[in-house]
């Protein structure tokens, strides 16, 4: 019902990454990623065109391409878009130059993100956001971030996005194992 259920019950989920085919070499902190991407799949299509969120035709990228930027798609500008998705077991913590790695690079030479962006580079993140220094120093102000904050106010209690999750959840179990 809640993103603070969600956190617990990825926390929960994670110590088992064993028994769910993870390496301890990927360990926990792997299955927590993996289960908080799907998440941002389910979010990202279901508040596609909401004015603060603004991503049409997300799709995550291939695991084989996972080097900084977790999934794309359409910005609110009609230009491409890219999303790197970050779990954090302390939601007050922010992101900062070691979490960023390729993203900004990637972005503009592998997705075609336009250099001059101010909306297309998305930090999604159960945790604060994006550290100010950071933002505004190693970004130069081109990303934004869908943070703990703004994702609160979007699902807790809101029983029809909870039900549409599990629906889009349901229907891609079905269609990869049936």
């Amino acid at each position: 019902k809640t993103l603070k259920d969600l956190n617990k019950k990825i926390v929960k989920l994670s110590t088992t990454y064993k028994q769910l085919s993870y390496s301890e070499k990927e360990g926990s902190n792997k299955v927590k990623g993996d289960l908080f991407e799907i998440f941002a799949e389910c979010f990202l299509n279901i508040f596609s065109a909401h004015p603060r969120i603004g991503v049409h035709d997300y799709k995550p990228c291939p695991v084989i391409d996972d080097n900084g930027v977790d999934g794309y798609g359409i910005g609110m500008d009609n230009n491409p878009c890219t999303i790197q998705i970050k779990f954090r077991q302390n939601i007050t913590s922010e992101l900062v130059l070691d979490d960023i790695k390729n993203f900004q690079g990637l972005s503009y030479a592998s997705y075609k993100v336009p250099v001059d962006t101010k909306t297309n580079l998305i930090f999604f993140t159960n945790a604060k956001g994006v550290n100010f220094h950071t933002e505004a120093k190693v970004l130069s102000g081109a990303s934004r971030s869908i943070g703990n904050k703004l994702m609160r106010e979007l699902v807790d209690n809101n029983n029809v996005f909870w039900k549409e999750v599990l629906e889009m959840v349901e229907l891609t179990i079905k269609e990869k194992y049936n």
